[in-house]
């Protein structure tokens, strides 16, 4: 069965290491640290983070679809996608876009009370993402429902 690369998600990932690093970073050492952030997300949760394939080259284990995505040999559709936001010079990925956040797309987070707090980060309930997701007060009351039996099992499981 083929897994289903969330591309928001890959991109996210992307963008969180170049902007560790000013910007710029190696694509071969960035490929190798995605693999080990899904390995890891998988050691924990026993799912990646970037729901890509991977494939084993000469120096190690990589992530398919990014390398090939780098490497100019996915589709078309991917290869637009990843060309708007990066490009690669020599070895270095390079991010073009100042970030993958549109503020305008997160009607959830209040961007002025963050930046006038003072504080590097504030709290986000998630119930906040849900509303502005169009989740109803019911459907809410139901993933609170859900995680209270989730905790339960968790709980009775744990023993």
């Amino acid at each position: 069965m083929e897994r289903v690369v969330d591309q928001a998600k890959l991109h996210q990932a992307v963008e969180y290491l170049l902007e560790k690093h000013g910007g710029r970073f190696n694509y071969t050492k960035l490929i190798e640290l995605l693999y080990l952030a899904d390995r890891e997300m998988i050691n924990q949760t026993g799912y990646p983070i970037t729901g890509d394939s991977y494939c084993l080259v000469k120096n190690g284990p990589v992530l398919s679809r990014v390398y090939d995505l780098i490497c100019g040999k996915s589709q078309e559709s991917d290869q637009s996608a990843l060309t708007r936001l990066f490009e690669t010079k020599g070895y270095n990925l390079i991010r073009r876009a100042h970030g993958i956040l549109d503020k305008q797309s997160f009607p959830e987070v209040k961007w002025e009370e963050a930046s006038e707090s003072g504080n590097t980060s504030n709290a986000l309930p998630i119930d906040s993402i849900r509303r502005a997701l169009g989740f109803t007060d019911g459907e809410i009351a139901e993933t609170h429902a859900d995680d209270e039996l989730l905790e339960r099992e968790h709980a009775v499981l744990s023993i």
